[in-house]
């Protein structure tokens, strides 16, 4: 009887725990489809753990315990962790690929998936070969159990191991430390889902959850504070932040560049087609900066500096590399226009300068870049 005590009560404290954070993350945050999708992981988790305190009182006979009874709790406890499994795993995606309509990252193999192991389970369980301890203390169709278990399993190490290739793949320093921080963090429910199948009295992998997602929302709490809103790009005090430390590591055989960006004829965009579309050419642009940086060798950094404006800072030998870069940029946007078949056209003016050693500041190289990108702006004719 104490063990199901300590058992429904760790159950109750992660349930309260992951609740504030929910109410928080409903409440505080602006709300976006990928945050969406974490909110759902943690109400699936928090469905699992009232389950698993109803399956502890059954074990624990607080309720009557049968062969049915154990077999059914057992059934909706893998059904929910199924579910939240996928949850995640589509989570994980979203926040990786920095996709924002979850239509584009689920997997209809995953589904199919889960559609046939949810139906083996219950029908194991209605043919008698649900999994439950009986009274002896003996495990029935264990072997069943741990089998389909397996399918949760491989959502969380999928979402784990894409997260290390793609933390391979890039060149970036910036989203490779991201990338590597997703795959970190599936491997606290693996190991505590492991655990608390070696020691099922054992309340492991309510806490193994919570950390999780402990984990997950203080790095969202950065991100807030650090991140654009709108773009999810660095804000203008991460870009303050970043130079500080950037011009005090200075490489010899590069020079540090600040590139300053602004759409042209944004204006026009805004009030021929209104502010949603407005905001949508900054996301358009936002998402097309993260794309160049990802081939840049040289830790390219982006930041949305305000309204229009956005901000690289990238270190270059040449400037044909900053010239090629913005080339890039603005290739890939009139790709994505038509990719997208957008009703206006999208280009950037950039200006840039780099930062000129002992005697310069991280401001005035700012205000350097700023002063060019407006003298391409003149020799173009264009307005804002």
């Amino acid at each position: 009887m104490d063990y199901i005590k300590i058992y429904v009560g760790a159950n109750l404290i992660c349930i309260f725990l992951l609740g504030i954070i929910l109410y928080n993350d409903l409440t505080k945050f602006t709300r976006q489809d990928k945050q969406n999708l974490f909110d759902q992981t943690i109400v699936m988790q928090i469905l699992y753990m009232a389950a698993d305190s109803a399956w502890a009182l059954i074990d624990g006979k607080v309720i009557k315990k049968t062969g049915f009874s154990m077999g059914l709790i057992n059934c909706i406890v893998y059904l929910l962790i199924l579910g939240a499994s996928y949850a995640w795993y589509v989570y994980s995606e979203a926040r990786q690929r920095d996709v924002f309509k979850p239509e584009k990252i689920r997997s209809l193999f995953f589904e199919i998936l889960i559609v046939l192991s949810a139906l083996t389970m219950l029908f194991g369980f209605l043919l008698g070969h649900g999994y439950w301890i009986d009274e002896d203390g003996a495990a029935q169709h264990l072997p069943f159990y741990l089998a389909v278990m397996m399918v949760p399993l491989l959502f969380i190490v999928t979402a784990s191991v894409k997260a290390f290739i793609r933390a391979g793949k890039t060149e970036n320093s910036f989203e490779k430390r991201e990338f590597v921080q997703a795959g970190m963090y599936p491997l606290v429910f693996v190991i505590a889902g492991i655990l608390q199948l070696t020691m099922y009295r054992v309340p492991v992998l309510c806490f193994g959850c919570v950390i999780g997602i402990l984990i997950v929302y203080i790095n969202n709490l950065y991100g807030m504070i650090s991140a654009d809103p709108l773009t999810q790009l660095n804000n203008r005090a991460q870009l303050q932040r970043y130079l500080s430390g950037a011009v005090r590591n200075l490489e010899e055989d590069t020079r540090l560049y600040i590139i300053m960006l602004d759409i042209d004829r944004f204006k026009t965009i805004n009030d021929t087609y209104g502010h949603v579309e407005g905001d949508r050419a900054l996301m358009v642009v936002a998402l097309e900066l993260k794309a160049v940086c990802r081939t840049e060798k040289n830790r390219a950094f982006i930041s949305r500096y305000g309204g229009d404006e956005f901000v690289m800072v990238t270190r270059a030998r040449e400037e044909e590399e900053v010239l090629n870069l913005v080339r890039r940029i603005n290739l890939n946007l009139e790709d994505r226009v038509l990719r997208d078949k957008l009703q206006y056209p999208i280009h950037i003016s950039a200006g840039y300068a780099y930062f000129l050693g002992e005697g310069d500041t991280p401001t005035a190289c700012l205000r350097r870049a700023d002063e060019e990108m407006y003298k391409e702006k003149k020799r173009n004719h264009i307005k804002r």
